[in-house]
C-alpha cells in the first residue's frame, strides 16, 4: 500500500469531488495510506474556510467541517519536529517534512 501525504489535492477534491483529484482522493482510497501532520491538518482547515474560496465555489459554503476533521482524524498522524526550508515555495515545507517523517513515496 502506497504512503501519502495529500496537499492542495485534498481541497481541490472537496470542491469537486468528481474531478481528477476526487477520484485519486476517494475512489482509490484503498490503494493508499494516508499520513497527516498537525501543520499539515491546520493548513487544510485555514483554506478550507478562506472567505475568497468559499465565495468562489458554492460547494465550500457552509461546508460541513466536521467531516474533514473525520477524514483527516482516520490518517495516521506524524510528528514533524523541524521544518526546514527545502522547497521552492516556503509553504510546501510542511507537506516535504510530513511526507519524510512518514516514509511516503
Amino acid at each position: 500500500m502506497i504512503r501519502v501525504v495529500f496537499d492542495t489535492v485534498f481541497v481541490r477534491s472537496l470542491i469537486n469531488p468528481f474531478s481528477l483529484c476526487g477520484s485519486i482522493i476517494f475512489e482509490h482510497f484503498e490503494q493508499y495510506r494516508l499520513f497527516i501532520s498537525r501543520p499539515v491538518a491546520e493548513e487544510i482547515l485555514e483554506v478550507l474556510r478562506r472567505e475568497e474560496l468559499t465565495s468562489k465555489f458554492r460547494t465550500l459554503r457552509g461546508f460541513d467541517l466536521t467531516k474533514v476533521v473525520d477524514m483527516l482524524s482516520r490518517a495516521e498522524a506524524v510528528e514533524v519536529q523541524a521544518i526546514e526550508a527545502t522547497a521552492r515555495d516556503p509553504k510546501d515545507d510542511k507537506f516535504l517534512a510530513t511526507a519524510l517523517a512518514a516514509g511516503a513515496e
